[in-house]
């Protein structure tokens, strides 16, 4: 849309001065989180090895550092992370990782020893069969 536009500056009439608005485009078709809905209880679809991931996803890491604390490859981190964005409908890690902590299913304390390097899943976790 442009609009043309009459100035006057010191008693002198200006005119020919096209100010073009721009229009927001929509936004991005999605549906809206559901808030109230997030429950711990979501997460139980989750598997032990799907739930690690979601602790080092939520503290921030990038699927290279999962995968090297988690001592699996980067590749499988990826797998865990589309099938957990599958299993709870969302298309975003860092909502899952919002989702997580409103839950109360990653706690900041669990964030805070990643941050400080601390290892949080003993070496003898029970692993699932995909895990």
């Amino acid at each position: 849309m442009e609009i043309g536009v009459r100035i006057t500056v010191d008693g002198v009439e200006t005119t020919g001065y096209v100010v073009q608005i721009i229009e927001p485009e929509p936004p991005e078709t999605r549906s809206p989180l559901d808030i109230d809905a997030i429950r711990p209880e979501t997460f139980d679809i989750l598997t032990n090895r799907e739930r690690q991931v979601l602790v080092y996803l939520t503290a921030g890491l990038g699927n290279q550092g999962i995968a090297d604390w988690l001592v699996i490859s980067e590749r499988t981190v990826r797998t865990h992370v589309s099938t957990i964005l599958r299993k709870l409908h969302v298309r975003s890690s860092r909502v899952i990782g919002a989702m997580a902590l409103m839950a109360g299913v990653v706690t900041t304390e669990q964030i805070k020893a990643v941050w400080r390097g601390d290892k949080i899943f003993p070496y003898d976790v029970e692993e699932d069969a995909d895990g």
